[in-house]
């Protein structure tokens, strides 16, 4: 399952855990939402905080982005990145696809 993706002012595609993919496979970007600043730039991210078009603009391909200060939300999303949480909500949902095509084969028998 991915992400929904919306298309920024520079024409760029963002979502949790975006990863833009060039014709020969590597990653030319990662952008990611961290619990902080602190987050970013521990796990080797570009902290974009002071101007969204340094997520276009500068060098490095991993751009970090620090969440926004929501306390219910930061609650929710602890310390862990967007990304992970769509990873581990991905799992979950094959998870149940796995599950409810099993039971769907074992109804039809």
């Amino acid at each position: 399952m991915n992400p929904p993706h919306r298309k920024t002012s520079c024409g760029a595609t963002a979502s949790a855990g975006a990863r833009t993919i060039s014709s020969t496979g590597e990653h030319e970007r990662h952008a990611d939402v961290f619990p902080d600043a602190e987050a970013v730039a521990t796990a080797g991210y570009t902290d974009q905080t002071e101007s969204d078009l340094l997520s276009v603009l500068n060098e490095s391909p991993l751009v970090g982005i620090p969440a926004n200060e929501i306390p219910h939300l930061k609650k929710r999303q602890g310390s862990e990145t967007f990304g992970s949480l769509q990873e581990a909500l991905d799992a979950k949902l094959a998870e149940k696809k796995i599950r409810a095509a099993g039971r769907a084969f074992h109804l039809a028998s």
